[in-house]
């Protein structure tokens, strides 16, 4: 009874295998086939979104990143450069809505770090604007934008030796740097005021204190 059990299931079997590999010969190089062209279109498309981004046309490129993200939503190198597009068309919002993006994906991107802190800067955010800054200048210690920005954080934060510090790290990496110079002046100046304030408190009639006044006038 067994052995005619068995027996009855061999040509069933053998029909299996017939059917799957029929499906494989007529399935798998259609499969083959969108895969090759989905690569080719994409392929395509990153052409485009890089020639139009080094010719200077934004929106083209944004455009181009927008259809890369969608074929691909799990890169977040796409993500950031759509998001640095915005950034030159000066769309802030969507723009760090894209970082964010991008982050969420892979935190140690330098270009969303930074232009997200910078943009919480120019929201009046110091606080948040730091967050980011202090993570794209460990990235890439010799950017001149990531030290401008962490200097002119902790300036709005009311943090003049940190302001200073970072005035002056801006000053070594580019040397003709005018807005540099002139922080590093304008939080000096502060530092100062500072102290002579800190002076007067403590003894207003000291002659150290009464200099340190004179000079600051």
């Amino acid at each position: 009874m067994t052995s005619q059990v068995i027996g009855s299931r061999q040509p069933v079997i053998s029909m299996l295998f017939v059917l799957l590999w029929i499906i494989l010969a007529v399935v798998l190089p259609s499969i083959c086939q969108d895969t090759s062209a989905a690569d080719e279109h994409l392929a395509e498309v990153s052409w485009q979104a890089r020639s139009a981004q080094q010719r200077g046309d934004y929106r083209t490129a944004a455009n181009c990143y927008e259809e890369i993200v969608k074929l691909r939503p799990d890169v977040a190198e796409a993500w950031a450069n759509l998001g640095l597009m915005e950034q030159f068309l000066e769309e802030y919002p969507q723009a760090d809505r894209d970082f964010q993006i991008a982050l969420s994906k892979n935190p140690g991107l330098f270009v969303a770090n930074l232009f997200l802190g910078l943009n919480q800067l120019r929201a009046r955010q110091p606080a948040i604007a730091l967050r980011y800054l202090k993570v794209a200048e460990s990235l890439s210690p010799k950017d001149e934008q990531a030290a401008m920005g962490l200097a002119h954080a902790y300036q709005a934060a009311h943090d003049n030796i940190s302001s200073s510090k970072w005035f002056s790290r801006a000053t070594e990496i580019n040397r003709s740097n005018v807005e540099a110079w002139y922080g590093l002046g304008i939080a000096y100046l502060s530092l100062q005021d500072t102290a002579v304030v800190q002076l007067v408190k403590l003894g207003q009639n000291g002659p150290y204190a009464r200099s340190l006044v004179a000079d600051a006038f």
